[in-house]
């Protein structure tokens, strides 16, 4: 089980609740990975990949961003790092398909973008104690990066949720 205390920025304000959440969706299929708001990498042996999250919630679901990590060579992930900022879905419901998901990522010495609207389908609410986690294949990054951002942009409200991760070579260590 995992406890997710997210700052939701409401209409109407932000509230901190504590969500607990004993099991994991991956597009759709159980996923027996880690959430967490943290997590230790080795570089050399992860892939990561921007996500959409939304938890169930008593008041309404909510929305985050996060990154799925997958060990190099495997297909399921292993872990799923979650961003503490989040929105009710029901405040972007009736316009998620304007939202505008933006990625960037640092590789091998080269900085790249993506920008595009995330699929509209898939804002729905998960079943009690569940997070439900998608990516999509134009999100996806090389193995090789460094640091990794993505931002979702609501245009209807103002507002933007961010997230981003590092990965750090630790290979100096050994």
């Amino acid at each position: 089980m995992f406890l997710y205390r997210p700052h939701i920025h409401q209409l109407d304000g932000t509230i901190t609740p504590d969500l607990a959440v004993d099991r994991l969706l991956v597009d759709g299929q159980e996923c027996p990975a880690e959430l967490s708001h943290k997590v230790a990498l080795n570089w050399r042996d992860v892939n990561v990949v921007p996500a959409v999250i939304v938890f169930a919630a008593g008041l309404g679901s909510v929305l985050t961003l996060g990154f799925l990590g997958t060990a190099s060579g495997e297909a399921s992930p292993r872990w799923c790092l979650v961003s503490r900022s989040a929105w009710r879905l029901d405040d972007l419901r009736d316009h998620a398909p304007r939202l505008v998901m933006d990625i960037g990522w640092s590789a091998g010495g080269a900085d790249e973008h993506f920008s595009g609207q995330p699929e509209s389908n898939r804002w729905v609410d998960p079943p009690p104690a569940t997070a439900s986690c998608w990516s999509e294949t134009a999100w996806w990054t090389p193995a090789a990066l460094r640091v990794c951002s993505v931002a979702l942009r609501d245009p209807v409200i103002p507002r933007v949720l961010s997230h981003q991760i590092s990965v750090a070579d630790d290979s100096a260590s050994h």
